[in-house]
């Protein structure tokens, strides 16, 4: 009598939960409940600052130069999320790059930059594939995400791009007026013998976080550095040392009385400080700030 009195209230206990769902085996692997996760897809834009560094804007002196040198950069990305914590992403970016000896004090470790009076601007297209690795994983659905989502990114890029310097300033009705921009590339080939492509390849490797704005908008802060393959992203190479002369005009203007890309009066009295030339190849890397949109599952 007693079993038939616990049976029957165990009845009427899971019965209404066995009503909501009456296929809850379904969910289960090895008597554990499957947590499958829903598939799907992002979008984003962004905005943010660019910085290289290189010959015009060695490591060792971006805490002189880096504010001086720092430009934009625009991206726009497509992301699938295959599982809780791997995705790839496919992203478009235009990135302006830019460095100037002229931002180098006269005196101290990079005097002889600065006597050297080289400047350049580069506009590079970008075209990156990352994997990205979510640190704290996503949940099943969309709508389920975490509030703060900190990731890791690393893949390929390709880009091309094209290095430009100012011509000399001249004087127009009593004032100094800052030259056209002219391609580098080109220029400098048959006086120094070097030739470079204008398409190449980098690693870019980052980090970033997300923070969820609502139900299908997140807003996100990344970092992402490119290692380039070509050490003439500035148009400057430790490679041509033995040529820096006054006739090398792209790789030599220490007689300049008057900076082409900055206007400032310059300081040519002690010309042949050799200039500090940035070990390896180029790099650069963008801070963006973007706008996240989750792609909703009909």
């Amino acid at each position: 009598m007693m079993r038939l009195i616990v049976l029957a209230c165990c009845l009427f206990i899971g019965l209404p939960s066995l009503a909501q769902n009456p296929f809850w085996f379904l969910g289960q692997r090895d008597g554990r409940f499957a947590d499958k996760f829903d598939a799907h897809s992002s979008i984003s834009i962004g905005a943010g600052s660019s910085n290289y560094i290189g010959d015009l804007a060695p490591l060792g002196g971006l805490g002189q130069v880096g504010i001086q040198s720092m430009r934009w950069n625009l991206g726009a990305n497509f992301t699938r999320h295959f599982s809780k914590n791997f995705s790839a992403r496919f992203g478009l970016s235009y990135v302006r790059i830019a460095g100037d000896d002229n931002y180098f004090d006269q005196s101290g470790d990079f005097a002889g930059s600065y006597y050297r009076n080289l400047h350049v601007q580069n506009d590079l297209k970008e075209l990156t594939v990352l994997g990205v690795f979510e640190l704290m994983g996503n949940r099943e659905f969309i709508r389920k995400r975490p509030l703060i989502s900190p990731y890791l990114m690393a893949g390929i890029a390709a880009f091309s791009h094209d290095p430009q310097a100012r011509k000399d300033a001249y004087l127009s009705n009593g004032s100094l007026v800052k030259g056209d921009w002219i391609s580098l590339h080109g220029q400098n080939t048959p006086s120094e013998g070097i030739s470079y492509s204008l398409v190449g390849l980098a690693i870019p490797v980052g980090l970033g976080v997300r923070y969820r704005l609502s139900d299908d908008f997140d807003v996100a802060v990344e970092l992402l550095h490119r290692v380039s393959f070509t050490d003439y992203l500035d148009d400057v190479s430790d490679n041509r040392n033995g040529i820096p002369s006054a006739t090398s005009f792209y790789t030599n203007r220490s007689t300049l009385k008057v900076a082409p890309n900055t206007l400032a009066v310059r300081n040519t009295s002690n010309p042949n400080i050799a200039p500090e030339y940035s070990w390896g190849i180029d790099q650069y890397f963008t801070t963006q700030i973007q706008l996240v949109y989750h792609i909703p599952k009909k």
